[in-house]
């Protein structure tokens, strides 16, 4: 996705509306986005709201983004910042433009303008087969690290004992 949106030319205008990309991998899994303003945890308490949020990543449960986030949906990086520009997650992109909320502070960069309605602009002209062959190309590859370690063979995984870990092993008790 970062080499999607450099080749775009979209990071600049994503970054100047706060928008983004961070570590690859569990930030979301497993709450690090960070804690919500005071502000925004006292609105959801006192209103018994259920406030969402749209991330694009590969699992869904209530509370994954933080605990007071009750509805989760899973979209496409594309989509994730149409509704968030949007501000709302009612909103049927198949009828609906996605705009900026009316807050008067956010800015594009000099030159950067809206798409029409309907229009990708540069960003449908980029080719993500080809950045994804290369970014993937040796994904299985690895480090030294990687490939050092040891891989147990067989019809089952070699289960540790010692391993705090759920396991659906069953264990006789003593």
């Amino acid at each position: 996705m970062t080499e999607y949106l450099k080749e775009a030319g979209l990071t600049e205008s994503l970054e100047a509306l706060h928008f983004n990309l961070v570590g690859y991998g569990c930030t979301t899994c497993i709450g690090n986005s960070g804690p919500l303003p005071d502000v925004v945890s006292k609105q959801i308490e006192d209103g018994k709201l259920v406030v969402a949020a749209v991330l694009s990543g590969n699992r869904n449960f209530e509370g994954r983004v933080h605990a007071e986030v009750r509805a989760n949906y899973l979209a496409s990086p594309p989509l994730v910042v149409a509704y968030a520009l949007a501000g709302r997650v009612d909103l049927d992109l198949t009828t609906e433009t996605a705009r900026l909320r009316p807050r008067g502070r956010t800015r594009l960069p000099e030159g950067r303008v809206a798409q029409p309605a309907g229009g990708q602009g540069r960003a449908g002209e980029v080719r993500q087969d080809e950045q994804f062959r290369h970014v993937y190309e040796e994904v299985f590859t690895g480090d030294e690290h990687w490939a050092g370690l040891q891989v147990p063979t067989g019809e089952l995984y070699a289960w540790d004992d010692a391993s705090t870990y759920v396991s659906t092993r069953r264990t006789s008790r003593a």
